[in-house]
């Protein structure tokens, strides 16, 4: 029997619907020498994150196979994802006319892992990070967020969580958090920044949480601007603490020096 011609093109989107949602991955792939026509598989990777995040499921992986900038603008996230550069491989993302990641979507659970965030010189970059609507979650595991024009990240609304990460040398602060935004920081350094390590402008409750006795973060002087204390289980000054040695970090080529917490 033959259908008539309104069903038969619902039926067609319906398959082409079904077609796109399917032929998203689970895990996309970015290389130097890729290409955006291609589909983002490890066999034809693409090139830049705006390609990779059209291609990845939401909760997917973004891999970064190989040492390169993988950016030509700002990169929005707007869906889950986890985005992570190979061991040995520096995998970069530049601050380009405006800041090199905003996140913005609510809902939205990202992760950067061993993922580098700088400036291109020059380039009319701003922040490293912005994370910038309540709901959201981000994670910044064993990366390196440095020598940005204004601060490494900015969190005016929704949580972040640093680990094992550096944030330095930047122009503004190495965190700062907004009214609507909350942080924890473990086993990381943020120093060097030129306003100072980390800020909080809400006036509530502390949205701070250093946890310093059990995960050494250090964060240099000075430390905290703002209206409300860290935790209390946070300091905000020199700590007596044995010097730590940092783990090495994929970014760097020979193992840190003892450092004394302060």
């Amino acid at each position: 029997m033959k259908l008539p011609v309104p069903v038969r093109v619902a039926v067609a989107l319906l398959l082409l619907v079904a077609s796109s949602a399917h032929a998203q991955l689970f895990r996309a792939y970015l290389s130097p020498t890729g290409s955006d026509s291609n589909p983002c598989t490890l066999q034809a990777p693409c090139r830049l994150l705006p390609a990779a995040l059209a291609a990845v499921a939401d909760f997917g992986e973004i891999w970064l196979t190989g040492s390169a900038n993988y950016n030509t603008a700002t990169v929005n996230i707007g869906k889950s994802v986890t985005i992570i550069a190979v061991p040995g491989a520096v995998g970069s993302v530049i601050a380009i006319g405006g800041p090199a990641i905003r996140i913005d979507t609510p809902g939205a659970n990202v992760a950067l892992r061993n993922v580098v965030v700088a400036q291109l010189p020059g380039g009319g970059g701003t922040n490293g990070v912005e994370v910038a609507v309540a709901g959201v979650f981000v994670q910044l595991d064993r990366s390196l967020i440095a020598n940005l024009p204004g601060s490494g990240i900015v969190v005016s609304s929704g949580n972040l969580h640093v680990v094992d990460s550096v944030v330095r040398d930047n122009g503004g602060w190495g965190i700062d958090v907004g009214d609507g935004g909350s942080v924890s920081v473990a086993t990381s350094k943020l120093v060097g920044n030129g306003s100072g390590g980390l800020r909080t402008n809400r006036a509530q409750a502390p949205p701070v949480r250093v946890p310093w006795s059990t995960t050494r973060s250090s964060v240099a002087a000075p430390t905290v601007h703002g209206h409300r204390r860290l935790a209390a289980d946070s300091h905000a000054s020199h700590s007596s603490a044995a010097p730590w040695t940092a783990p090495p970090q994929p970014w760097e080529s020979s193992p840190r020096a003892a450092v004394s917490p302060g």
